[in-house]
């Protein structure tokens, strides 16, 4: 019997930190009826599809979540943990900046209610979690 270890499968998941022409963060607050964090505040995400590379994915999430058009800059942070299944998972945070400044948010999914663009000054006021918090606070400062 083989005794060596099995490899293991993450699942890789994306999040785009993306800022508008004045410097501003694209939050988006997910729907009251969410089963997790519901009413949060967090930036546009989701997992990668088999098909595609990394800046596709975050490509496809923000346009996805928010219809607009992004460039996707640069890996700044990632984070491993287990999700809510137990499935291990990696999440790559990538900064990114609007293509079209003449182009609105437009919430495309069933999963969020509201967007927002703030300063890092504003971050505190909306309800987010600890480390998505902390996150916003590293894109600022990249």
């Amino acid at each position: 019997m083989d005794k060596r270890k099995q490899p293991v499968l993450y699942k890789i998941r994306v999040n785009s930190f993306v800022f508008n022409e004045h410097g501003k963060l694209l939050l988006l607050q997910k729907r009251d009826d969410e089963k997790f964090l519901p009413g949060f505040w967090e930036t546009p995400g989701g997992a990668l599809e088999s098909n595609e590379t990394l800046e596709e994915g975050v490509v496809r999430e923000v346009g996805e979540e928010a219809g607009i058009d992004i460039k996707v800059h640069q890996i700044f942070s990632y984070s491993h943990y287990s999700d809510r299944h137990g499935s291990p998972t990696i999440n790559l945070h990538f900064l990114a900046h609007m293509v079209n400044p003449s182009q609105s948010v437009s919430l495309h999914t069933n999963e969020m209610q509201n967007a927002a663009w703030v300063n890092l000054r504003q971050l505190s006021e909306y309800k987010m979690a600890d480390e998505m918090l902390a996150l916003c606070k590293q894109a600022f400062a990249s």
